[in-house]
């Protein structure tokens, strides 16, 4: 024989003389045979074992076999257990078929002939076996099947994080680079590296650098320039960069396969640039802040394309630093925008006497230790990065408990204090910090309201001055350089 899990065959027959002659024909197949005299015997074992094969007598006192065999198919347990009815008597057609609907699935007849006997139960036991041993193959496949697929989504998921995260450091890396352009120009930091060159070079460079964003658009792009060169004194690789940030900026704000018209012409002594979109446009009240420091209009507050909107402040100052200007037209909403640069050119006898203008620059303050404090995490982190790349020495809170406890542990010099925050507002902020003994700290409301009636309301809650969003770096470089 060959080695193999036993099974359980249960032996039901009132005879113990039967029971003893089918155990010595079994007894080699090398089963777990187990004896019962009576069908309620058998069902005591068949509740609390596992069985493979039950061979019952049909001719049984108190529970005859047709009616063990039902409750046995009754009970979902059972459904896979095989029943071999043994009959001493021949069982008419009719009789064969009430066991077969009982839940009988052979017969043996007596006298019982051993190889038969030992075969049918043989075959049951094996195909009980593959059975199992199947459903166990089933089970463990599916098992891996689940562990990997569970590893998959696993591996998924970091991959998803580490790609946000890749796009989260590419997205602090340009907003590092526009911070330091801003915090450079609006310090006095940038020095123009004038020569004389043609506008051309400007505008090739700058649609070398856009056009891969304008064809993922599918945008229409139309490039015009004068037949005869215009000639300018100017830092190259700055109006590039100037030209190339409008570009972008029409790319973006509109819709896949829109149209972005840039246009160079000569206007008397002036070459304007042209960069005109067809997009979302500016409403009439954004028109005059486009080229603010973190404009809150929805167009300069590029959150949703990787940037914090900063990009329009440079281009307003590099231009003026080359003694130009740069405008900004609109219809309105959804009606598309123009931005202009006008710059000075030079004529055929001009050379490299250029002197920059530096517009609205401020003297730079010495370091500070200040708290700045605003519900937008954006803005303030935009802020604290600026001020750390002026020399100072910034801390960030974006609540009331938050401020006050910072506040109490830091002790800053300065406070750039949001008013408009939930919870605790900044009034009660500034009140309770005098009240914590920060009497000498520089403490700046900064609100989107300017009426009288909030700069009242500013001072007598304790504010050193108030300022109206946004606020411009320069004028803050000024209060911090005035502080004492």
């Amino acid at each position: 024989m060959l080695a193999h899990d036993p099974v359980n065959i249960l032996l039901v027959d009132d005879q113990p003389g039967k029971l003893l002659s089918y155990e010595a024909i079994l007894s080699g197949l090398g089963e777990n045979l187990i004896k019962t005299n009576s069908g309620r015997e058998a069902l005591e074992h068949l509740l609390k074992s596992e069985i493979t094969v039950v061979l019952m007598d049909v001719s049984m006192p108190e529970l005859d076999g047709f009616e063990l065999a039902e409750i046995i198919r009754q009970h979902p347990r059972f459904q896979r257990t095989a029943i071999i009815f043994v009959s001493a008597v021949h069982l008419s057609d009719l009789d064969q078929l009430k066991g077969y609907q009982s839940g009988a699935v052979d017969y043996v007849s007596v006298p019982v002939i051993p190889e038969v006997l030992r075969a049918k139960v043989s075959i049951f036991a094996e195909l009980y076996r593959k059975t199992r041993d199947s459903e166990r193959l089933t089970r463990e496949l599916e098992d891996r099947v689940t562990a990997r697929t569970a590893e998959l989504e696993a591996s998924m998921l970091r991959q998803m994080a580490l790609t946000e995260q890749l796009r989260e450091a590419d997205r602090r890396t340009r907003l590092v680079d526009d911070l330091l352009d801003v915090s450079r120009i609006t310090l006095g930091k940038i020095k123009l590296r004038p020569e004389r060159l043609e506008i051309v070079a400007a505008i090739a460079g700058a649609v070398e650098i856009s056009r891969p964003l304008i064809e993922a658009h599918r945008h229409e792009f139309v490039v015009t320039v004068p037949e005869h060169p215009i000639a300018l004194n100017g830092d190259l690789a700055r109006l590039t960069q100037v030209v190339a940030n409008l570009l972008n900026n029409a790319a973006k704000y509109q819709n896949e396969g829109g149209r972005i018209d840039l246009l160079v012409e000569l206007a008397g002594h002036e070459v304007v640039i042209t960069v005109r979109d067809r997009g979302i446009g500016i409403p009439a009240q954004m028109l005059p802040k486009v080229f603010e420091l973190f404009s809150q209009g929805e167009r300069t507050l590029d959150r949703s394309h990787g940037g914090l909107g900063i990009g329009l402040s440079p281009v307003k100052t590099v231009v003026e630093m080359h003694g130009g200007s740069v405008s900004a037209t609109s219809e309105g909403v959804d009606r598309g925008s123009e931005f202009a640069i006008r710059l000075p050119c030079l004529g055929p006898e001009e050379s490299n006497g250029y002197q920059a203008v530096p517009s609205g620059l401020r003297q730079a303050s010495p370091p500070r230790r200040i708290l700045v404090v605003d519900d937008s995490k954006d803005a303030a982190e935009s802020l604290a990065m600026l001020l750390s790349l002026s020399g100072h020495q910034v801390a960030v809170a974006h609540d009331g408990v938050q401020a006050l406890e910072m506040a109490a542990a830091e002790r800053p010099e300065v406070i750039l204090l949001d008013i408009g925050l939930p919870g605790m507002d900044g009034y009660e902020i500034c009140r309770r910090a005098r009240q914590s003994g920060l009497t000498d700290a520089l403490i700046i409301a900064m609100t989107g309201y300017g009426q009288e009636r909030d700069r009242q309301r500013s001072k007598d809650a304790g504010f050193d001055t108030h300022t109206v969003k946004p606020v411009e770096l320069s004028h803050l470089m000024e209060l911090l350089a005035s502080h004492r």
